[in-house]
């Protein structure tokens, strides 16, 4: 069953990272829509499933990138304890500098922490 779900997101995030405006995530309730994608990758990870969790970085990216060309994209932090779903303690505070440094507007700090969780990404076992 969760193979079934992770194949679905799977091609979701592809289909938001090609064309933003077909699948769009980002009416997201109020909470930061990198949220989802996080959640998304920690149980990639979990399930070994390490292109699924490429894309979920991926689509994290294109957000930054949003956020980075002006669009205003939710904030709030409303779940403080969710890098705890990481795989490992450095995803974590990875996780925690990024959403920070989102927070705060600042683009170049939230773009090292998410250039970190890809080299986590690429050295994971």
């Amino acid at each position: 069953m969760a193979g079934s779900r992770i194949r679905c997101c799977a091609r979701g995030k592809r289909a938001q990272i090609l064309n933003p405006g077909y699948f769009d995530l980002f009416r997201c309730g109020g909470h930061m829509p990198e949220r989802d994608a996080w959640q998304s990758l920690c149980e990639a990870m979990q399930d070994g499933r390490r292109d699924v969790a490429a894309l979920e970085l991926a689509a994290i990216d294109a957000t930054l990138r949003r956020r980075s060309r002006g669009e205003a994209l939710p904030v709030d932090d409303l779940y403080p304890e969710e890098h705890r779903l990481a795989p490992y303690p450095e995803w974590g505070e990875a996780w925690n500098a990024y959403k920070g440094a989102v927070r705060a507007g600042a683009w170049a700090s939230a773009r090292r922490s998410l250039d970190e969780l890809v080299r986590l990404l690429e050295a994971a076992p």
